[in-house]
């Protein structure tokens, strides 16, 4: 029986679905909601890092020299030879990748070195950096790296930092009096990031999330933490905001290089 001077109460239920995520029903004050099949509760939440990962802006390089690609004139001239595929004695940590190896002729009595190398690793996020370590055979006398972003290096044994995502081959020449030879295997990097849009506005404001990052691998789950108790697993979304207030947002992605969080401070105002 309807009593007079009783506060009537209007739920709003609002659902807006795109690619597995959903919005839950929320009422204004407090907010309620409805749990969808995708859509995590606070008990299940992963702890979120306090550090927003993100590739730097520049791309900073110690005891490297950009250069064309081309052999310093006091590097050997390489005369190309039978071309040979060599399975699993590339970059360390990634048995799929495959690497070349191409000798010159021998052009004195000494050995001409067979160029070789490892690393600690062969994929990750950006920004990553990976250690070269030479292993050539015969006593090579110079060393020529070709990173495959434009950057080289004549170290014997240098470091490098990938700040873009792609797939990158690496290049080295290992050179003495007798000649030279070249061996190549391949990095992959995957950029993170993501996208909001509108990133302001007054409530209830629809915010479309996209996933923006590039690169090898591709991640194959994610999770989103928009900030007010709701969550995601899609890649990518649409999420309504029904309160006031400055929202943080957080993505989480997995794949074949490992999971890492992808966070943005007071990403999303509603007014």
């Amino acid at each position: 029986m309807y009593k007079p001077g009783a506060m009537a109460c209007i739920f709003i239920i609002l659902l807006i679905s795109t690619a597995g995520c959903s919005i839950l029903s929320i009422t204004p004050n407090p907010a309620v909601k409805q749990g969808v099949s995708d859509e995590a509760s606070s008990a299940e939440l992963p702890p979120v890092p306090e550090q927003y990962v993100a590739p730097p802006v520049g791309t900073p390089e110690t005891r490297l020299a950009v250069i064309t690609p081309t052999l310093p004139g006091t590097l050997p001239r390489i005369v190309p030879a039978q071309l040979t595929t060599i399975n699993g004695t590339g970059l360390s940590g990634n048995g799929t990748n495959s690497s070349t190896s191409d000798t010159s002729t021998t052009i004195s009595s000494a050995t001409v070195p067979v160029a070789q190398f490892t690393a600690n690793t062969a994929m990750g996020y950006a920004p990553l950096t990976v250690q070269f370590m030479d292993s050539s055979l015969n006593i090579p006398a110079s060393w020529s790296w070709d990173f495959g972003d434009t950057w080289y290096s004549f170290l014997q044994n240098p470091s490098h930092t990938y700040n873009a995502g792609g797939q990158y081959t690496v290049r080295l020449t290992a050179a003495n009096g007798a000649g030279s030879s070249r061996f190549s295997s391949n990095i992959s990097v995957y950029a993170p990031g993501f996208s909001v849009t509108p990133d302001h506005g007054a409530a209830p404001l629809t915010v479309t999330f996209t996933d923006t990052g590039s690169g090898s691998p591709q991640p194959t789950a994610w999770f989103w933490d928009f900030g007010d108790g709701s969550t995601c697993i899609s890649q990518n979304k649409i999420h309504m905001y029904v309160q006031s207030g400055i929202y943080d947002v957080k993505l989480r992605i997995s794949g074949p290089a490992g999971t890492i969080w992808v966070n943005k401070t007071a990403v999303v105002t509603v007014s």
